[in-house]
């Protein structure tokens, strides 16, 4: 985008034109005109705010009247209900109505929640099955390479939404560009999460005095790099075309696209890794060089994926800033499972829940940071290139001001508190028919369930707010940072709450 217009003047008459508005439908208007008009002064802007809606393309057109735009940019300033009114009237998803958001938000919620019982029925399913029998380092592979996978899923729905939310997948060239450098960088994090996920499985079986075979070994790595990879090529392409259909339907990305991965992903990367492995295991004794025939390849072509991403500008600065975030949301995630390892001893039907529990909380505060996180791009997209921490309480930004980001934020934040419980009750119910053929009626463990659940959610999005606002500050990308830790700040309290749980409903019950 070009620098900003340093000439225009600041209006002498802002509060006059407020006071002068006869009600809120003039302030609607006015506020809506002066939008349309900086659409017009600032080229960048255009896209989003109605440049196909008869707005010249001319930036000269209406740059002559530069004091009646600064005046309404006052207005702008002073009226963020209008804004956000007006907003929804042009089509644009800077702050759509509370109605707007829980009906985009809650369908999306939903296949999420089931996602994550079908996974876990899935599961119960491949458990049985001989390679897992027979090679146990899957088990301990399978929640480190679905916590990691996951992790790189919503990073890049968050990274697209923000994209899609700026105005940069108007074109087919925009979506191709955006798509070419997404998948590389997705293909080349796959590989490295992969190797990383299945040799913290076989370390892991190693420190508790397991054997690990060469064979196994190899057969661990190379089912989670094939799995990675392939499931990173299918689901990159159904979150491409997620974020771009959204846009085609006026939906807002940010609320559909995160729950949308987390629902698919799970599903997706445990069925490729239960048939990878089990095709490998098949094929183990009569040919053994298979594995590495396969995954070979998808290691070689490493250094061309990680040029790719970094010939492209989208892409380019994840390959330094996004490791660190994932690989120390797998170290948090990784106490979580000490902390069910220990529960699980006592408490086996913990297991079951512990899913529901991890990823309805982690799914929700992904979606409230990476609304926070399109906000601030917007925020530098509207001021300047550079990355400013302070505005993310500073007075004079129009869309994070703090009445905008403590507002019209929380009030969405609310929104998705109040989606635990339902969501928590449908699920649960659903888990324990599938396990048990009943529902629960242990009023004790719903109750107590319910408000864990709650208490998480809250926390996590207290927490997901001071995380992108402190990643921000540092000028660290929170599409590609935040969500790392907030899911596995989600694992970690929501393993420990639930085994509180069960810990009080022992002692009730002796």
């Amino acid at each position: 985008m070009p620098p900003r217009n340093e000439s225009l003047e600041p209006a002498k008459t802002g509060s006059s034109i407020v006071d002068s508005a006869e009600s809120s439908d003039d302030l609607v208007q006015t506020a809506a005109a002066a939008m349309l008009d900086l659409s017009a002064a600032e080229p960048g802007l255009a896209t989003i705010h109605g440049v196909r809606r008869g707005l010249p393309k001319d930036p000269e057109d209406l740059r002559s009247s530069r004091a009646a735009i600064s005046e309404k940019l006052v207005l702008l300033e002073k009226a963020p209900e209008a804004l956000d009114e007006f907003s929804c009237l042009l089509g644009t998803p800077h702050q759509e109505s509370c109605y707007v958001f829980l009906a985009q938000v809650f369908p999306s919620f939903m296949l999420a929640g089931a996602g994550m019982v079908v996974a876990g029925l899935l599961l119960d399913i491949v458990q049985s099955w001989q390679v897992f029998i027979k090679v146990p380092q899957l088990f301990v592979l399978v929640p480190a390479l679905l916590g990691l996978k996951g992790n790189l899923e919503m990073t890049l729905a968050s990274r697209l939404s923000t994209q899609a939310n700026l105005g940069k997948t108007e074109s087919m060239v925009d979506v191709f560009r955006l798509a070419c450098g997404n998948m590389a960088l997705l293909q080349c994090q796959s590989v490295v999460v992969g190797t990383l996920a299945s040799l913290y499985a076989i370390a892991t079986s190693l420190v508790a005095s397991e054997d690990v075979s060469m064979r196994c070994g190899i057969l661990v790595v190379s089912s989670s790099i094939i799995t990675a990879s392939s499931a990173s090529l299918l689901l990159g392409g159904i979150m491409i075309s997620v974020v771009v259909s959204s846009k085609c339907c006026r939906l807002n990305p940010d609320n559909v696209s995160i729950p949308i991965a987390a629902a698919l992903g799970d599903v997706i990367t445990l069925g490729l890794l239960a048939f990878v492995s089990a095709a490998i295991f098949q094929f183990l004794d009569a040919l053994p060089w298979i594995s590495l025939l396969v995954s070979g390849p998808l290691v070689l072509l490493l250094p061309v994926w990680t040029y790719v991403a970094y010939k492209n500008q989208d892409t380019r600065d994840v390959l330094s800033s996004g490791w660190l975030p994932i690989i120390s949301a797998m170290l948090i995630s990784s106490l979580s499972g000490n902390i069910l390892d220990v529960a699980i001893k006592k408490f086996p039907n913990m297991a079951a829940f512990q899913p529901l529990m991890n990823g309805l909380g982690g799914n929700l505060a992904a979606v409230h940071a990476s609304r926070m996180s399109t906000l601030l791009h917007r925020q530098r997209t509207y001021r300047d290139k550079s990355v400013q921490g302070a505005a993310l309480n500073g007075g004079a930004s129009i869309s994070l001001s703090d009445s905008t980001i403590l507002g019209a934020s929380s009030r969405r934040g609310f929104i998705l508190a109040a989606l635990v419980v339902p969501g928590h009750l449908v699920f649960m119910n659903l888990v324990s028919l599938a396990k048990s053929g009943t529902p629960t009626t242990n009023v004790g463990f719903i109750v107590l369930f319910c408000t864990a659940g709650l208490v998480q959610v809250i926390a996590l999005l207290f927490a997901a707010r001071a995380i992108v606002g402190a990643l921000w500050r540092r000028n660290l990308d929170p599409d590609s940072t935040a969500i790392p830790y907030v899911t596995a700040l989600g694992d970690l309290l929501g393993t420990a709450l639930l085994a509180l749980v069960c810990w009080a409903l022992l002692g009730t019950a002796g």
